[in-house]
């Protein structure tokens, strides 16, 4: 808090809020490039109709077959990694 205080004093702004985001069903499981173009896909998704649990389910096959294929287990409901 007093780092913080002081940051904000000696230039001025105030630090960025952090992020506020969706943990990802799998996402250990996944390059950091495939997790932003998924955030990127839910986004884009949200304007539509039932878009985004579309997109969502996909993921969640996609990333349970990878999972078998590395011989993990994704624990339900938030998809962590767990060894078999």
């Amino acid at each position: 808090m007093v780092v913080a205080a002081l940051g904000v004093m000696l230039s001025g702004v105030a630090p960025a809020e952090p992020l506020e985001r969706e943990l990802i069903y799998g996402a250990e499981l996944m390059a950091p490039e495939e997790r932003e173009a998924y955030r990127r896909e839910i986004e884009q998704a949200a304007s539509k109709e039932g878009g985004e649990a579309r997109i969502r389910e996909r993921q969640r096959e996609r990333l349970r077959q990878r999972a078998r294929s590395r011989g993990v287990e994704l624990v339900e409901p938030h998809g962590v990694v767990r060894k078999k």
